[in-house]
Order: C-alpha cells, then structure tokens, then sequence
C-alpha cells in the first residue's frame, strides 16, 4: 500500500511538471520573450533547516519498512531564510522518492542540509546506493532550482549510486 501511494505521488509530480512544461512552450509561441522566469516564487521566510528535517522524517517510516538506512541532518539545526517552501518540499520530496524506488532492500539513503559559510545559501546533498541513475526528479528538481536562481550539481557512480547537490540562496534581496 505504501509503495502504491509514492507510485501515486510520483505520477502526480511528473504530470504537474509536465503540465507546467506545456504551460510553458504555449506560453512561449504566444510570446517568444517568455521563459521559465516568468513563473514567479512564492518566498516566504521561515526555518529552512526545520523545514527540509520535516520532510525527510515523513519518510522514516516507509524507509524502515523497506529496511533502507535513511541519515538525515541539518548543519546548523535552524536556520532562517527566504525560499519557496512548497517547491523545496516538493524537489525533495521528488528526488527522495526516486532514490526510495530504485534502492534494494537493506540499502542506504542520506540527505544531508548545510549552510554556506556566509549563510546567504543552503546546500542540500542527497546520495543513495541505488543502482539506477535520476532521471524524472533531476529535469523537475533542476526547473525548480533555476527559478531559485540556484545550481544543480548531480552523478551517478556505477556500483555505488547517485550523488545530488543542490544550491539555493536563501537572503530575500536574492529573490527581488
């Protein structure tokens, strides 16, 4: 059953990204001068370290079910910041999810959230021990990630799994 509800939230994630695609090229043949910057944030300030530790502990249990070690940690454990919490919840749910599909029984998990050393940007670091390479969460993640004016930085290593870093600022005057 479980399994049933991420196969669900992975198909509604594609067809809203999908959809948004559309959007996007219906939008760009009436108007060649738009682009996926014109799709605006919806910033708000809040605890980002809580935040992304909220959404990978909703997780846990289904983690635990599969018999996946699953580490997460924030480094600071709070932190303020400017972000779009909804496009960060669903970025990181999205590539978790993947990870969580493709990694066997017994295999490994970890996300790990940290500040720059000037705290205007959060990192978040995701590895798996997956022997499929992302795909569907990385072109979504990476949409999200531009419209945060952010870096994506990803690997697959055969034999030892995927790597993902990703890079948002978090200073409000970054989004105006």
């Amino acid at each position: 059953m479980v399994v049933l509800n991420v196969i669900f939230f992975l198909i509604l994630l594609f067809l809203a990204g999908y959809c948004v695609k559309l959007k996007l090229q219906e939008r760009a043949k009436s108007d060649p001068s738009l682009s996926l910057k014109d799709i605006s944030l919806q910033v708000t300030n809040s605890d980002v370290m809580h935040y992304i530790r909220d959404v990978a502990e909703h997780l846990l249990d289904d983690m635990e079910k599969k018999q996946i070690t699953f580490d997460y940690k924030c480094t600071p454990e709070s932190m303020m910041g400017w972000v779009d919490f909804d496009a960060v919840e669903k970025g990181t749910l999205l590539m978790l999810t993947e990870m969580f599909n493709n990694t066997p029984e017994h295999g490994k998990i970890t996300l790990e959230a940290y500040a720059n050393q000037n705290y205007d940007a959060i990192s978040i670091r995701l590895n798996d021990t997956s022997s499929i390479p992302l795909r569907l969460s990385l072109v979504i993640v990476r949409q999200l990630v531009n419209l945060h004016h952010g870096t994506l930085q990803s690997a697959f290593y055969k034999g030892q799994g995927n790597m993902v870093i990703v890079q948002i600022p978090i200073k409000k005057d970054q989004y105006l």
